[in-house]
């Protein structure tokens, strides 16, 4: 508190204008901590106890004050100046000393000075000046000094005469006795022994940075071992490969155990004699009945194997020799997954107690494991089961939809065969009563395109109805080949086609201008549902190949592994493209 005083009356004395005074703030800095004289003598082994753990944690020594005793010293200081009917100015400071200007309450009057006490204590113990508890630093002072407006420089000197003044205030005031050899003295001690300290904290940090190092490294190779899709059998055995690095033991054992289903994965592993030994079973009936109350292993860290795990690793003990077998169990929210077995002939819970954290960190990612290669398991049945279901349905959707076209497809036939039907016999009608009328050609000509477009709309409108309504087929004795060979003078003359552009061939003996008929290709079909078919199929073909030099193949054959006829027609056109392609087979 000298300290601070000392440097809050000079940082005022440099401020320019010089709009506090000098002697009040110096009041203010030397009382600034009554609250921890306060607490100190009314509560003296407490305090002693506060400002330890405030040194041991290097924290802030008001966070402790109230973790022990419920306040701490500003408030207790702002009680006692009340008490004591201190001035406003002053019970403010003691209680607002730790805060900057913009988390004031609006009610301080006097915000300057407070900058000055709080820019004075944070220079007194960045300088380690007295001992003020207070390990932590929120601000530092030259952005303190810059809010009140002093430069760098001004700070700087300020700094400086610091010791000095204090040790010539200590003397004037007959302190110097009590500050063992004064306060740079004291200073240099309590560095001293805050080395001492860290040292000690630094040791035992090295040895939990090893163990964490260790345990980070086991984590890693573990990553890299597992992959993003792993299935129980190789989490397990990864698991058992890093195990070794994390506990430093040679042999080790790992198991998992799979949900909703009483089996077990395990791994045994021997780093001396580089083997590996896995196996998938089914859980013997003494590990089932211990699975059902695993209370007494699930909430420790590392305790010795129970009879049924023993009998659960029989198989592979002789690989993890010791004097004690060894289990620690892997948890994942409060259900034991797995774990981890390996021999040892000293008391494992006493060696792994250093490590608890980082152990139950490592556990807690090999838990984590565990149950996603469970659930991956669980999501890929899933997955085949949806798969499935969703083709169900696409299938249903399919027939579903196709079903309400056909039925929309024939509500629009029937209305518009019986609209359009008469109009298109009056269109055809009329336009041959004008063409009989007429002498001029070329009108003559354009009346029987109307007349022929008119029939063509007709048929359109036939074909739509039939499609919506098909009759019933009518089955008869086909020749295939035949009907072929007919069709194909009609598709030449209407195309005006040569040859060499339509070949036919039937039942694979080659290319022919004109087949004869094949008496072995007759099948039971309605002719004229088949002339509509191969009428389409070769309409396509020819529309595919008019813009270039290409030719149109129908083969005729017996169908493989089945009786029937198979028909191949083929064209080297431009082809479909791969929107018209899946729309091949859509009515219209």
């Amino acid at each position: 508190s000298l300290a601070v005083g000392c440097a809050a009356r000079a940082l005022a004395e440099a401020l320019r204008p010089m709009s506090v005074d000098p002697q009040e703030v110096f009041v203010a800095g030397l009382l600034h901590d009554l609250g921890k004289v306060a607490l100190s003598a009314v509560f003296p082994k407490t305090y002693q106890r506060i400002a330890a753990e405030a040194n041991r944690a290097c924290g802030d020594i008001a966070d402790f004050e109230r973790e022990l005793l419920g306040t701490d010293h500003t408030v207790a200081g702002r009680r006692l100046a009340e008490r004591w009917h201190l001035p406003r100015l002053l019970r403010d400071v003691i209680w607002l000393h730790h805060l900057a200007g913009d988390a004031l309450p609006a009610s301080v009057a006097n915000r300057q000075l407070l900058a000055l006490v709080l820019l004075a204590d944070t220079l007194a113990r960045e300088r380690r000046i007295g001992y003020s508890g207070n390990h932590v630093f929120y601000e530092h002072s030259p952005r303190l000094a810059e809010r009140l407006g002093l430069s760098e420089g001004q700070l700087s000197e300020t700094a400086t005469r610091l010791n000095q003044e204090v040790a010539e205030l200590t003397k004037v005031l007959g302190l110097e006795h009590k500050a063992n050899g004064g306060v740079h003295c004291q200073g240099i001690l309590r560095a001293d022994a805050e080395q001492g300290r860290v040292n000690t904290e630094l040791t035992l940090a090295n040895e939990r940075l090893a163990a964490g190092a260790r345990y980070f490294r086991a984590l890693g190779q573990f990553d890299r071992l597992l992959g993003a899709w792993s299935d129980l059998p190789k989490a397990v055995a990864a698991i058992a490969a890093v195990a070794g690095i994390a506990l430093q033991r040679p042999a080790v054992a790992a198991f998992g155990l799979r949900e909703r289903a009483p089996a077990v994965d395990v791994c045994w592993i021997d780093a001396r004699q580089n083997t590996t030994s896995v196996a998938s079973a089914d859980l013997p009936a003494e590990v089932r009945d211990w699975l059902n109350s695993p209370d007494d292993v699930i909430d420790s860290l590392v305790t010795r194997a129970p009879a049924a795990i023993r009998t659960l690793m029989a198989p592979g003990l002789h690989e993890i020799s010791g004097t004690e077998t060894w289990l620690i169990p892997i948890v994942y929210q409060a259900r034991l997954a797995g774990g981890i077995v390996y021999g040892s002939e000293t008391d494992e819970r006493a060696r792994l107690a250093g490590e608890a954290e980082e152990l139950r960190s490592f556990n807690a990612s090999l838990g984590l494991a565990l149950c996603r290669a469970n659930a991956q398991a669980a999501a890929r049945r899933l997955a085949d089961d949806l798969a499935e279901t969703n083709r169900n349905l696409q299938q249903s959707q399919a027939e579903l939809l196709r079903s309400r076209t056909l039925s929309m497809i024939a509500e629009m036939a029937a209305g518009a065969g019986h609209e359009l039907n008469s109009p298109l016999t009056v269109i055809s009608g009329r336009a041959q009563m004008l063409a009989a009328q007429l002498n001029d050609p070329e009108a003559r000509r354009c009346l029987e395109t109307i007349r022929s477009k008119a029939h063509e709309c007709s048929r359109v409108v036939s074909e739509l109805m039939d499609f919506a309504r098909p009759r019933p087929p009518t089955l008869a004795p086909v020749n295939v080949p035949e009907l072929l060979a007919e069709l194909r003078q009609v598709w030449l003359a209407r195309w005006k086609l040569s040859g060499a552009k339509l070949l036919l061939s039937i039942d694979q003996r080659g290319p022919c201008a004109a087949a004869s008929p094949s008496s072995a290709l007759n099948i039971q079909a309605d002719r004229e549902q088949l002339r509509a078919l191969f009428d389409e199929l070769v309409s396509n073909a020819q529309h595919a190949i008019r813009d270039s030099e290409g030719a149109i193949q129908i083969v005729c054959q017996p169908a493989a592994g089945a009786a029937g006829v198979e028909v191949i027609v083929r064209d080297d056109g431009c082809g479909m493209s791969p929107r018209v392609l899946q729309r091949a087979f859509d009515p219209f």
